[in-house]
């Protein structure tokens, strides 16, 4: 073999490692992108803080948000949703709330007993009764009228109004952690069976 030839071929090798370096970055980059689009669209962690949610969710337990099927249809009552906290709550996290009442519903909180359309729910899976009480409310369009399960401390619609569809972040899709409580749609069950 010629001093060319060997040239050549060590160029070749060269070339080649290069290509695999390039086509392994490509698909790192590509990849990237695609989980941060992944996160900013379709699944989002968050974190539940505070008793707000007792005893359905407890401060630490970590969870995934579906922020995609908002896009297609209407939000229900007993989904747990995921917002941004309303401007009258400074430096607060976002919120994580059940969905009481939806668009067209009348909603009034008097006592420890929540009035739907001038129905008393009952909310077996409630332990902590409240005292804030909530004039009636009739929803307008695309508004939700939201609760913390935990009654008695949540800071919610009964205080700073409704929630707009559009500011929902999307509602929680699975509970990671604890471990010995990872379920799908956790507390929706419960909270329709418990109705």
């Amino acid at each position: 073999m010629t001093e060319t030839e060997t040239i050549s071929k060590e160029v070749k090798k060269l070339n080649k490692k290069r290509h695999k370096k390039d086509m392994s970055w490509k698909s790192f980059f590509i990849f990237l992108v695609f989980i941060v689009l992944f996160r900013l669209f379709v699944l989002e962690p968050h974190n539940v803080s505070g008793s707000s949610m007792d005893n359905t969710f407890k401060d630490g337990d970590y969870v995934l948000v579906d922020k995609i099927s908002y896009r297609f249809k209407n939000p229900h009552v007993g989904d747990v949703v995921v917002f941004d906290p309303p401007a009258s709550a400074e430096n607060a996290s976002r919120f994580i709330k059940r969905i009481i009442a939806t668009p067209g519903e009348s909603v009034e909180v008097k006592a420890n007993d929540t009035y739907i359309n001038n129905n008393k729910v009952t909310e077996n899976f409630i332990d902590y009764p409240s005292t804030k009480i909530s004039p009636s409310i009739l929803l307008k369009k695309d508004e939700y009228f939201v609760m913390g399960d935990n009654r008695f401390v949540s800071y919610d619609s009964r205080y700073w109004g409704p929630v707009v569809k559009d500011e929902l972040q999307g509602r929680v899709l699975i509970r990671l952690y604890p471990f010995n409580k990872i379920a799908i749609f956790p507390g929706v069950k419960e909270y329709i069976e418990n109705k």
